[in-house]
C-alpha cells in the first residue's frame, strides 16, 4: 500500500487515493467540499481528532468543544470497526484516563453511525467515533485519542488499525427507497424530518413500512410476503389488540397481545441486535428530568410522551422471535428469509414533544433495516428583514409586573428579557451604568435578523400577543405587516411564555396568515412543541432551532426560536402578513422576521 503524505487536499492529490486520512489538529474546514466530493465519488475518509470546531457539511455531527469523556460504551456493536473490541476497552484510556475529548452532538436525522457513545447531563447526547455514509464513500470521523495516547495506550493503536482496514475494505451498500403503507400524517411527517427517502406505495424492492392506520389489501399482503421470501425487511407500527388481527397472515401465526405494566414510562434495549445499532436507552427515554440535582437525576421527572400503547406482542414459542427492549414494545420476528420489526413505540405520536430523539429512532432504523437517507445540502439565500417598527408594542425590560405597560409579557424586571444581548435596565448591582448601543443586526440560527433598538422606536422592540388570560393589554392581533417582496423562505424570531410543552403539545397558540398579491393567502400555525415553545429550558424542536439563550433574574436558560416557513408559491409576491394571536394558553412574543430568496446559480 503507498502512502503519501500530503499539506494542502487538493484535486490532484485526491485523483488516485483510496483514502483520505485527516491527521489530528489539521481543520479539515477549508477542504471540506473536496473532501464530500471525494467520498461522494467512492473515497473513504478518516478524519483523526481535532482540538477545534469544525464543520464539513449538512448532515455530518460537529464537535462539541466543552464535552471531555472517560466512559465510553459502544453504540453500534456488530459494526466491523468495533465488533473485535468490549466496552471496557474504550474507557479510562491511559495515560490521563481520557479516551476522548470536544465529542460530536448527536444529530435527529438518519444517515449517520454512531458507533461509540457518551454521556453527560444531557443523557447519552455525543458520540466521540461517527461514520457518515456518503453515495459510494464514507466518511469516519473520530475524536478517540488514537495518535495522543498511543504511546501509553495500546487500544489506541488498536481502534485505528480497526477504522484503517475498515476504510479500505468499504463496500458501498446497497440501498433502496422505503416502501410506505400510511395513512397516518404523523408518521410521514416523521419520516420527511429523519431524512428518510420513501414512497407512498409498494412499488420498487426496498424495506416497507406498514402502519396500523393503513388498511391492507390481499395484494400488499401477497407483496409483503413476496418481499419476506426473498429476504426482505418488513416494518409493522403502531399495532394493538383491536387491529393485530389484520397482519396475521404476515406474521405466519395467529397473534395475541397481552398488557404490559402501565407504570413503566420508557424502553430499556436488549441484546446486541443490528437493527438497533446507533441507538440506545438514551434515546427510547421521553421525560424531563432535573438535571442538576445532586441526589436524584429523576426526581420529580415527568414523560414527555407516552413511550408505547399497553398492549404486546406474544411469541407463540421463544424461538419465534427476539425481544429487542423491555417492556417488549420492540420485536424481530423471522420469516422465511427475511425479518419483520413489529414495533408498538408510539414515535408518531411523539414528534411533537421530543422530535430529537424520535427522528433519530426512525432515520437508524429505517438506514439499519436499508433504507435510503438523504440530508439535503445547505441552501444558499438572498435575505431581506420584514419590518415590526410600526406594531410593536413592548421593550426588552418591563419595570414593574401586572401594569399593562412596560416590557415583554408584563412580568415584571425578575421575569423579561432585561439582559437579551446588553443590559436593558442601566443598572449593574443597584449602580446606574453607562447605556450601550443595542446592536440591532444579529445571526440567529445561521440567518440574520434585524431588530428593532427600543431606544429609536418609543421604547417599544417586540410584540407581544396576549394569550389564555394572561396580559390582556397585550395584542391580540397584528394586521398588515407589510412586505412587497417575494421570498422562498421566511423566518420567525420568536418565543412562548407561559406555555405547557406537554398538556399544550401540538396545539396552536398564533397563526400567521401570508397574503400574496394576487388575493390568496396561506397559514401558518404555530404549535406548542413544533414551531414553537415555552421560553423557559428551550430544545431543539421538530421545525424550529434554538436560536438565542440566556438567563434572566429569576431562570436560566431562557431562550427564543427561529421557525421557517416554506413558501408554497415562491413566484408570487408576499403582499402582507397578519399575526392572530389569543389561540391558546400561551402568550406569543414576535421579535423579528426574515425573508430570503433561494440562490441557484
Amino acid at each position: 500500500m503507498h502512502v503519501q503524505g500530503v499539506k494542502e487536499i487538493t484535486d490532484e492529490t485526491l485523483s488516485n487515493a483510496k483514502l483520505l486520512i485527516v491527521g489530528r489538529n489539521t481543520n479539515p474546514t477549508p477542504f471540506r467540499g473536496k473532501i464530500i466530493n471525494f467520498a461522494k465519488q467512492g473515497g473513504r475518509v478518516i478524519v483523526l481528532s481535532q482540538a477545534s470546531d469544525f464543520i464539513l457539511g449538512t448532515g455530518i455531527p460537529e464537535p462539541d468543544t466543552k464535552h471531555v469523556a472517560s466512559q465510553v460504551w459502544k453504540a453500534s456493536p456488530n459494526h466491523p470497526v468495533i465488533k473485535p473490541f468490549g466496552d471496557e476497552q474504550f474507557s479510562f484510556w491511559k495515560p490521563d484516563h481520557i479516551g476522548t475529548k470536544f465529542n460530536f452532538t448527536k444529530l435527529s436525522v438518519g444517515g449517520i453511525r454512531y458507533l461509540l457513545h457518551c454521556g453527560g447531563l444531557g443523557g447519552m447526547a455525543w458520540s466521540p467515533l461517527v461514520e457518515v455514509p456518503q453515495n459510494k464513500g464514507t466518511i469516519l470521523l473520530c475524536q478517540m485519542q488514537v495518535i495522543d495516547a498511543a504511546e501509553a495506550e495500546p487500544m489506541a493503536g488498536a481502534l485505528l488499525k480497526s477504522m484503517i482496514q475498515y476504510a479500505l475494505d468499504y463496500q458501498t451498500p446497497d440501498t433502496k427507497p422505503l416502501r410506505v403503507l400510511a395513512a397516518n400524517d404523523n408518521v410521514t411527517q416523521v419520516l420527511k424530518a429523519s431524512g428518510v427517502t420513501f414512497t407512498k406505495s409498494l412499488e420498487g424492492s426496498g424495506p416497507i413500512l406498514v402502519d396500523a392506520s393503513h388498511q391492507l389489501s390481499t395484494a400488499e399482503i401477497h407483496e409483503i410476503n413476496s418481499t419476506l421470501s426473498r429476504g426482505g425487511k418488513v416494518w409493522l407500527h403502531g399495532y394493538d389488540a383491536s387491529n393485530v388481527q389484520a397482519v396475521s397472515d404476515i406474521l405466519g401465526f395467529k397473534p395475541t397481545m397481552s398488557k404490559r405494566d402501565d407504570t413503566v414510562l420508557s424502553v430499556a434495549l436488549r441484546g446486541d441486535n443490528p437493527l438497533l445499532d446507533g441507538l440506545s436507552n438514551f434515546d427510547y427515554f421521553w421525560a424531563t428530568v432535573q438535571l442538576g440535582a445532586r441526589r436524584d437525576y429523576f426526581e420529580k421527572g415527568k414523560p414527555t410522551a407516552p413511550i408505547g400503547g399497553l398492549d404486546v406482542l406474544d411469541l407463540p414459542t421463544l424461538d419465534r422471535g427476539q425481544m429487542l427492549g423491555a417492556p417488549a414494545l420492540m420485536l424481530d420476528i423471522p420469516k422465511d428469509s427475511g425479518n419483520i420489526f413489529f414495533d408498538g413505540v408510539t414515535w408518531d405520536k411523539a414528534y411533537a414533544t421530543e422530535p430529537g430523539k424520535v427522528c433519530r429512532i426512525v432515520g437508524t432504523i429505517a438506514m439499519n433495516m436499508g433504507a435510503t437517507i438523504d440530508i439535503s445540502p445547505e441552501r444558499e439565500f438572498t435575505y431581506f428583514p420584514v419590518s415590526l417598527v410600526n406594531h410593536a408594542n413592548r421593550a426588552f425590560f418591563d419595570e414593574e409586573a401586572g401594569d399593562g405597560k412596560g416590557g415583554w409579557t408584563d412580568q415584571g424586571p425578575n421575569n423579561d428579557m432585561s439582559y437579551f444581548l446588553i443590559n436593558h435596565t442601566g443598572k449593574f448591582n443597584g449602580m446606574d451604568v453607562t447605556s450601550v448601543k443595542f446592536p440591532v443586526s444579529q445571526t440567529f440560527a445561521k440567518r440574520p435578523f434585524l431588530l428593532i433598538d427600543p431606544t429609536r422606536n418609543n421604547g417599544k422592540a417586540v410584540l407581544t400577543f396576549t394569550g389564555g388570560g394572561h396580559d390582556t393589554a397585550a395584542l391580540k392581533q397584528a394586521k398588515d405587516i407589510k412586505v412587497n417582496r417575494k421570498a422562498t423562505t421566511l423566518w420567525f424570531l420568536q418565543t412562548a411564555c407561559w406555555a405547557n410543552n406537554i398538556n399544550d403539545a401540538g396545539k396552536t397558540q398564533l397563526r400567521y396568515v401570508i397574503h400574496f398579491d394576487d388575493g390568496t393567502s396561506v397559514n401558518f400555525d404555530q404549535r406548542i412543541g413544533l414551531e414553537l415553545a415555552e421560553w423557559w429550558n428551550p430544545n431543539q424542536l421538530a421545525a424550529a432551532q434554538v436560536g438565542w439563550s440566556g438567563r434572566n433574574n429569576m431562570h436560566s436558560p431562557i431562550g427564543i426560536f427561529v421557525t421557517p416557513w416554506e413558501n408554497p408559491y415562491p413566484k408570487k409576491t408576499i403582499q402582507s402578513i397578519d399575526a392572530i394571536g389569543n389561540l391558546g394558553n400561551a402568550q406569543v412574543v414576535l421579535l423579528a422576521i426574515t425573508g430570503g430568496v433561494e440562490r441557484r446559480d
